[in-house]
């Protein structure tokens, strides 16, 4: 299975796990961070969750992706035309 994760994306995961409030006293930590993948088509890229915002309130997590048809090409590798701004919400600190 060919499966195109684009990095910024991860990175965006990562800030989002590590975001997450359940306690204030509570710190993420290299064990307590859970990967997990918010979106994924196939044919399709998906990136820059740090361009369109990552919003944290309470329990409750939001952000802002980019979704466009995959290209293969040098610089970036998507089709400008078919961009869209798609949103991931969580409303259990990342969980979910």
């Amino acid at each position: 299975m060919n499966i195109r994760l684009n990095y910024s994306l991860i990175i965006g995961l990562l800030l989002l796990s590590c975001s997450a409030k359940t306690d204030k006293n509570i710190q993420a930590t290299p064990e307590s961070i859970q990967h997990g993948v918010i979106y994924y088509e196939d044919g399709k890229f998906a990136g820059w969750p740090a361009n369109n915002g990552i919003w944290s309130w309470d329990n409750e997590i939001l952000v802002g992706f980019v979704v466009a048809d995959h290209k293969d090409k040098t610089g970036h590798t998507y089709e400008p035309l078919t961009a869209r701004n798609k949103y991931a919400r969580s409303k259990d600190g990342g969980l979910n």
